[in-house]
């Protein structure tokens, strides 16, 4: 059994005094306050199945904080605490795994949306990357299904960078 929470919002990107708090709550409540209470309520399913893991989506983004990310870098900052407070809450019970996979930019309807209010922006974020290009969503899933699966059973607490060599 597992949980695997992927879905994200990004907002505006953009200086903090530009920023509505409206927009700024929005993705707060999308990236961090509806995964933890999903987690919550699915927690007692996921503690008793016999091999369960939770998968939570960070972004480098959540290590690096930097200027213009505003909610989406704060919130996935805050998703990273709540997936290492839970990896520790839940330590004693060898059949739970809480992990996270922090993919670097990949092709994403969120990318896309950013893209058209800045056409610049897709080559913006490659560069970033020692690849120079946007992932493919496949090759980010590949993570995201070891840690889902019992073959990442001696897998807990750990974060692991799909990234393309960005640097966290």
């Amino acid at each position: 059994d597992g949980l695997v929470h992927t879905a994200a919002m990004l907002g505006s990107l953009g200086p903090l005094e530009h920023q509505s708090f409206d927009r700024w709550e929005q993705v707060l409540r999308v990236n961090l306050a509806v995964p933890m209470l999903l987690t919550r309520v699915l927690l007692p399913l996921l503690t008793n199945a016999p091999d369960a893991a939770i998968v939570f989506t960070l972004d480098t983004r959540a290590q690096d904080p930097r200027a213009y990310w505003g909610a989406y870098g704060a919130s996935k900052a805050g998703l990273a605490a709540l997936a290492a407070t839970l990896a520790d809450e839940t330590e004693q019970r060898a059949n739970l795994r809480v992990n996270a996979v922090s993919p670097g930019p990949f092709v994403s309807e969120m990318v896309a949306g950013a893209a058209r209010h800045d056409p610049g922006f897709l080559d913006q974020i490659a560069q970033l990357t020692l690849v120079k290009r946007v992932a493919d969503p496949a090759e980010i899933v590949g993570a995201l299904v070891y840690l889902a699966s019992d073959a990442s059973s001696f897998v807990t607490g750990d974060d692991i960078a799909v990234a393309g060599g960005m640097a966290k």
